[in-house]
């Protein structure tokens, strides 16, 4: 008998360390949660186009629920366990319809990656573009997605291209296959990188000039986009170019249609100002435009930068697309770049 009380014993001394080892290395799912509602690529996506992602836990469904602007019609709902986290898309058919619904989830995953590499101890790393590991019990990530070819037309212009749909994804909560997955395939995350942001880089020029007023037109950078939901700036002015630059608009600007004008009057004549669009709830700004209030109407503009040599004509070809075809935005990224 007292030989299998220390068997017992014994068992219970190699067994409870273990377990509890084993549970610690799970990341809780509340914490995923909490990094999720504040990872870097869900607030670029919303400061992109003026939204509130919201990630919540249902409990009793054993689902995350992610919201946009609290709008049912728009949740997306991941299956998750103590071990963890999936979506299921394989006996969905997409379609032109969906295809914005597919959009937010692709962005969603990308934000749940990032919560877990956070929680994992890599608060400055990312994954490289395309990685799609093959071996799940190593490093926990199963990514399935089909490429779809669209030929869309819109109010004239045909938008030809692809789009990969994603039919599942499973990634695990385990710290350990997440360290390998980031060691393996982690990138460093560039200061004021934005995957969604980069390309819609805002441009500043001003059209006419006058006696205490200058007249701003902000637009892309890049002249071949534009979108059908808004994308939002704010311009910061200053009186040198080393300078502070505060915000003079009171509410955002929506610049996602072409030349948007802004009139700036408060200004002197004779004086010079320094000007800077930044899209709002980011580090994305324009170059610096610089503009002095003459006491004549002066013309259209294009202004050199006093920093880069780089002048700023507004020369645009507006494109409109619809929010399924988002990722025209992103010219030729990948919906997973940093999967």
């Amino acid at each position: 008998m007292k030989r299998k009380i220390i068997g017992i014993m014994l068992a219970m001394i190699l067994f409870i360390p273990n377990t509890v080892f084993a549970a610690s290395t799970l990341v809780n799912i509340d914490d995923v949660v909490t990094a999720f509602n504040n990872s870097r690529t869900i607030s670029s996506f919303d400061g992109l186009l003026g939204i509130k992602t919201q990630m919540k836990a249902n409990k009793t469904t054993n689902t995350l629920d992610v919201s946009v602007d609290l709008d049912e019609t728009l949740t997306n709902k991941f299956k998750y366990t103590n071990e963890y986290i999936e979506l299921d898309n394989r006996n969905f058919t997409p379609s032109e319809e969906n295809m914005g619904q597919q959009f937010l989830q692709s962005v969603q995953i990308l934000g749940i990656v990032d919560a877990l590499i956070n929680l994992s101890g890599f608060e400055n790393k990312t994954l490289k573009e395309n990685t799609n590991p093959t071996n799940y019990d190593k490093y926990g990530l199963t990514l399935e997605t089909e490429e779809i070819i669209l030929d869309e037309e819109n109010n004239g212009i045909t938008i030809n291209g692809s789009i990969e749909y994603l039919k599942y994804f499973k990634i695990s909560l385990d710290k350990t296959k997440i360290e390998n997955l980031v060691k393996d395939y982690g990138t460093d995350i560039k200061e004021y990188e934005n995957p969604f942001l980069d390309d819609l880089k805002p441009a500043l020029g001003y059209t006419s000039t006058k006696n205490n007023e200058i007249t701003l037109q902000i637009c892309f950078k890049d002249p071949n986009i534009s979108s059908t939901y808004p994308v939002y700036a704010d311009i910061y002015r200053a009186t040198s170019i080393d300078g502070e630059y505060i915000k003079i608009n009171s509410e955002k600007i929506d610049y996602s249609k072409g030349m948007v004008t802004f009139v700036d009057r408060n200004v002197e004549s004779n004086k010079t100002y320094f000007y800077k669009a930044i899209i709002s709830d980011s580090t994305i700004e324009s170059d610096i435009l610089t503009a002095k209030a003459l006491e004549t109407t002066v013309s259209t503009q294009s202004v050199e930068n006093p920093k880069t040599g780089i002048s700023s004509p507004f020369i645009i070809i507006p494109i409109t697309i619809t929010f399924a075809l988002l990722y025209f935005i992103l010219k030729k990224k990948s919906l997973f770049k940093n999967i």
